[in-house]
């Protein structure tokens, strides 16, 4: 007996288990966005949540971003800026650069707090504005209280987000980190406001 056609059986039941397997993923997941954009009073846009919370435009998204080991999936909360910060400021998490990344990047600067220098690498194409940006102790608590052990923090394209490992499911923890990214947005906003008003 000739086992090809057993073969072909047993490929394509394998094919039709995947596929209906990644749809029946699919579905979930946007259920429970639909659920989370409601109990957020977010949008539900294709595979985004979008909105206003606190008076600026929110972002919520699963992305790809790199690492030094490879790839992650994140789950990726940002807030606008109301405001402009230094042009091309960038505060990103140390624990996501590599050295080599550090060596090679152009325009960044130290902050004077050493607690924050362990979280973050800062860059800015204005490097004098940026560094005075995170001399501001309000900048400075604020960025700091932005990271945890259990999520990463960043500034950059006059953005703040937050990243969560994963899908996160559960709608306080994602309220939570639309809380922090709104308010270290206002408060690197305000804190830039007052520099210029100074200069």
């Amino acid at each position: 007996m000739d086992p090809t056609p057993l073969v072909v059986v047993a490929v394509i039941a394998i094919l039709g288990v995947a596929i209906f397997s990644i749809v029946n993923q699919g579905q979930k997941r946007k259920a429970l966005w639909e659920m989370l954009a409601g109990q957020l009073g977010l949008e539900h846009r294709g595979s985004v949540l979008l909105g206003e919370y606190q008076g600026v435009p929110v972002r919520i998204a699963v992305e790809t971003r790199r690492n030094p080991h490879g790839y992650d999936q994140l789950c990726v909360v940002r807030a606008d800026i109301p405001g402009a910060l230094p042009e091309g400021f960038v505060a990103a998490p140390r624990r996501w650069t590599s050295g080599l990344d550090r060596m090679l990047a152009d325009n960044t600067f130290q902050a004077s707090d050493p607690a924050l220098q362990e979280c973050y690498v800062f860059q800015s194409d204005q490097p004098q504005q940026g560094q005075a940006l995170i001399y501001e102790p309000e900048a400075q608590k604020a960025l700091l209280e932005l990271y945890s052990p259990k999520r990463v923090g960043f500034v950059e394209k006059n953005r703040v987000h937050v990243a969560y490992t994963g899908l996160v499911e559960d709608a306080e923890e994602l309220r939570a980190a639309l809380l922090d990214v709104t308010q270290t947005a206002h408060t690197l906003a305000r804190a830039q406001a007052r520099l210029a008003q100074g200069a």
